[in-house]
């Protein structure tokens, strides 16, 4: 799908690929049942997302985790291509890493399947599910539910994220009138939104340039969060300001942003 605009890489997926994700200090359930959890906090993004995103909404979604199978790599990438309705399949070499592909879109949902090996017996998979159509926002919940499933199914140990980017409004009323706002301000007001959504936001780490603000969040509301320090974030949001077209472009991350803004 084309990008909203361009993006400044965010270097924290390698950060939480080290650390790895993590359900902290919440109750057994967030746990045990990532899957079921993973259903709870989509909703609730996406609850957000109607509130704070303008006009088109892009979503992605990642299932990740390390396989250990005694299946042959090749062979394993295809039993769970196979299992997802994925097809294919192809082969490619990443800094001296073997890695197995396979696509699909269903429903307005596109699909990509990697499963790459990191050693003998043990293979690190993502599966990446992206729409920004309303029949893929309509098909999400029960295809990422059913997604998940099946990776734990056949013994990944799944871990979820998800973001969603679209477009701010760049204006608010004022006493009739109509007044610009900084990127602190836009942001202030999505964090009191976004509180009249879902659970008050304890913010723990913020990062500002001349082009990006960033904050992130503790939530006692959502289930799944990572460890940074010593907190637990379950909710990012970055603003970025497109130099092409100069609008506010929003990323909302759960528990963190791991794609490009």
């Amino acid at each position: 799908m084309k990008k909203l605009g361009s993006y400044a890489l965010i270097i924290i997926l390698i950060a939480v690929a080290m650390v790895g994700f993590e359900e902290g200090k919440h109750t057994d359930a967030a746990v045990n049942h990532p899957v079921d959890d993973a259903s709870v906090q989509l909703a609730q993004l996406m609850n957000i997302g109607k509130v704070v995103i303008q006009d088109k909404v892009r979503v992605t979604i990642k299932w990740q985790g390390e396989w250990n199978t005694l299946l042959a790599p090749e062979e394993a990438a295809d039993v769970l291509s196979t299992r997802l309705g994925l097809s294919g399949l192809v082969y490619d070499k990443v800094q001296d890493h073997t890695q197995y592909y396979a696509l699909g879109d269903l429903n307005g949902v596109q699909s990509k399947l990697s499963v790459t090996v990191r050693e003998k017996g043990r293979l690190y998979v993502v599966l990446r599910l992206e729409t920004e159509t309303l029949e893929g926002m309509n098909a999400l919940g029960t295809l990422q539910y059913n997604y998940g499933s099946s990776l734990a199914d056949e013994g990944v140990n799944v871990k979820w994220n998800a973001a969603l980017q679209g477009m701010t409004n760049e204006q608010t009323g004022d006493m009739g009138g109509v007044q610009s706002l900084t990127p602190g301000e836009k942001l202030k007001n999505i964090e009191q939104q976004v509180e009249n959504t879902i659970q008050p936001l304890k913010m723990v780490e913020s990062y500002e340039d001349g082009n990006t603000i960033s904050r992130s969040y503790e939530v006692a509301g959502l289930p799944i969060s990572v460890y940074s320090g010593d907190h637990q974030i379950s909710l990012q949001v970055a603003l970025h300001r497109n130099l092409d077209t100069g609008r506010q472009e929003i990323s909302i991350g759960s528990p963190l942003l791991t794609i490009e803004y």
